[in-house]
């Protein structure tokens, strides 16, 4: 069950489609450092991410405060 919600959240941060290559999600469309983008990274945590859906999240995540902030929670989680 978790593998398949976790499935279905990647391409809400990064797709690989087949001939437009690496595609951001929507996620990356959110204003950078507004809440609402850690309050998402807060979901995927809360969820334990498997290594895939952790990547993915990586992907989109802008460099900065986000990034130190998914660090810091997935090293929490794991």
């Amino acid at each position: 069950m978790m593998e398949s919600l976790e499935s279905r959240l990647m391409p809400y941060f990064h797709i690989k489609h087949p001939t437009r290559g690496a595609v951001n999600g929507p996620y990356t469309k959110l204003p950078v450092g507004h809440r609402v983008r850690f309050l998402a990274l807060d979901v995927i945590g809360t969820l334990s991410p498997g290594k895939n859906l952790a990547e993915v999240v990586s992907l989109a995540l802008s460099d900065g405060a986000e990034k130190e902030y998914w660090s810091e929670l997935y090293r929490i989680v794991l």
